[in-house]
């Protein structure tokens, strides 16, 4: 009996597959959701400096009382190129000629600002609180926020190669344990899954000797063990390896990279999560028949342009035109999606059992 045969046996798309299934989509959600909470926890509203004219809840004169905000704002923050309240200077002294519609462009540019030395106001109408509103992470202080994703994404790239370390050296499913003649573990496992799906006759008639006719009808040599010392040491397996290591970083990179990065695809964080993540469903259909029916370099060389390209086109496209940026977004985690499917089916074709 082979082992495709032994497997449809005990049963191969049962209770212990659905379970199974179930789990990892469970964990998924679970880590995905923290991997990208993010883009919402730590999202940076528009702010721009205290100022004691127009903050203050006393005013400091009767003059300003009856002065609208907009005003105040005026003489109080400098505007920058888009005619927008600068976020992070203010004016040294309150510039009340700029009232005046004689003054020019040339004048205004040479009023002395200074920092927001007195902290920030932020822009409530979408995020009530934030870690950026919190700790004041703006200005000067905005690095600090893309310095923790980049010590995230360091143990984030980390567990990508050792994860895959890991799975090509000590994956134990009931193949790889009867290939390296661990019979003894395998029948044991082999004999879960079948009482798990509601198959106890078979369970309890699964034996040592049937295992071990399985092993004389594999195609790989059962006593062949890869070690971790054998696998850094054998070129062909080094080869593989490192070939999978590049891919999933680069893969791992373009979608942290876009996912973490939603406000510059357009305003609406809500909707551009929804629709990255809505556009994964058309994309698992589709990889279906990229599976089938076109070759696997091929389609990982597409997939890989497609997932690079949309984004270096963005660098480009003006922050204005936000729905061209969200479309090219969308047809990057697409790609992206694909290509994940396609590296787990592509590493275990080219890797032996006992590789796996």
């Amino acid at each position: 009996m082979a082992f495709d045969e032994l497997l449809q046996h005990v049963g191969d798309s049962g209770r212990f597959q659905i379970w199974n299934i179930v789990l990892c989509i469970l964990l998924n959600i679970m880590s995905r959701s923290h991997m990208f909470v993010e883009n919402f926890s730590a999202a940076i509203p528009a702010h721009r400096c205290y100022v004691q004219l127009l903050d203050s809840p006393i005013p400091e004169t009767n003059v300003t009382l009856n002065m609208t905000a907009e005003v105040l704002l005026r003489v109080s923050i400098p505007m920058d190129s888009n005619h927008k309240p600068e976020q992070c200077r203010r004016f040294r002294q309150t510039q009340w000629q700029l009232l005046d519609a004689n003054v020019s462009a040339t004048n205004m540019t040479e009023l002395e600002t200074e920092p927001c030395l007195d902290g920030w106001i932020y822009d409530q109408s979408v995020f009530k609180s934030t870690i950026i509103t919190e700790w004041d992470l703006v200005c000067d202080f905005r690095l600090m926020k893309s310095l923790s994703q980049a010590i995230y994404m360091t143990g984030l790239l980390m567990s990508v190669f050792t994860g895959i370390v890991s799975d090509s050296g000590n994956v134990e499913s009931a193949r790889w344990l009867i290939a390296t003649g661990k019979t003894e573990r395998a029948l044991k496992e082999l004999r879960k899954v079948a009482w798990i799906n509601g198959k106890k006759d078979i369970a309890e008639s699964l034996t040592i000797e049937i295992l071990r006719s399985t092993m004389k009808e594999e195609e790989e040599p059962v006593r062949k063990h890869f070690t971790a010392m054998e696998i850094i040491l054998n070129p062909l397996i080094r080869r593989t390896v490192f070939f999978f290591i590049i891919l999933s970083f680069s893969t791992t990179l373009i979608l942290v990279g876009l996912l973490l990065n939603l406000e510059s695809l357009g305003t609406n964080l809500f909707l551009n999560q929804v629709l990255l993540g809505v556009v994964d469903f058309p994309v698992r259909v589709l990889s279906y028949f990229v599976i089938r029916h076109v070759n696997r370099r091929p389609s990982i060389m597409v997939s890989l342009f497609l997932s690079g390209s949309p984004m270096l086109v963005n660098l480009f496209v003006p922050r204005e035109m936000s729905m061209v940026r969200l479309l090219l977004g969308m047809l990057a985690k697409a790609s992206i999606s694909t290509l994940f499917i396609l590296c787990i089916v592509f590493q275990s074709e080219i890797s032996a059992t006992t590789l796996r």
